[in-house]
């Protein structure tokens, strides 16, 4: 089994992601959304909606977070 998944995600506005500043204010954007992005958003969501508890279920983690 591979390391890499891809995973189709829609985005419902406009979204940059970019790799750190190559020189002074100029980004550079990157091919791919780093892991820790995609784990983020997900952290941000389940806390929204008062799911917190169920972080741990979703990244395989010991036990729930919050």
């Amino acid at each position: 089994m591979s390391g890499w998944w891809r995973v189709p995600v829609n985005l419902e506005e406009p979204f940059c992601c970019s790799a750190r500043p190559a020189v002074s204010n100029e980004l550079q954007t990157t091919d791919y959304l780093p892991a820790t992005s995609l784990r983020g958003g997900l952290t941000a969501e389940l806390a929204r909606n008062d799911r917190g508890d169920e972080l741990g279920l979703w990244l395989r983690l010991g036990g729930p977070l919050f």
